[in-house]
């Protein structure tokens, strides 16, 4: 708003509104904290060369397992088994005592089951 004395002057209620909201401005999107999804990541690198890393999310504190089949279905790998806590982790198999191809990685949680591919290359 403009005064008669032609200066700008910011109204009280836009004043008020504006220190209203400064707590909210200075938060970035670093800072806000979205809930996890228990999750299989996709393999990196694929296609691998000798041992590929399978990332792999928790949204609690919980048992898995990851299993690696062949393209007949045969468990070839068990990389790992047990409890893990919350979080991002990942686990690294080696393939280097398997033949060319396409494997599948499959994770098993409490109320979770998913399976993805990865193809072995020599």
């Amino acid at each position: 708003m403009i005064t008669e004395s032609g200066q700008e002057q910011i109204s009280p209620s836009l004043i008020s509104l504006i220190n209203s909201l400064r707590g909210y401005a200075r938060r970035t999107a670093d800072e806000v904290e979205l809930p996890l999804k228990t999750a299989l990541g996709n393999p990196v690198p694929n296609p691998f060369n000798s041992s590929v890393k399978i990332p792999f999310t928790l949204a609690e504190k919980q048992r898995i397992g990851i299993y690696i089949y062949d393209i007949m279905g045969k468990i070839v790998s068990i990389p790992v088994e047990g409890e893990f806590r919350e979080g991002e982790h990942s686990v690294v198999w080696n393939g280097t005592e398997n033949p060319t191809g396409v494997y599948f990685y499959r994770m098993i949680a409490d109320d979770y089951d998913k399976v993805k591919r990865m193809v072995l290359i020599r």
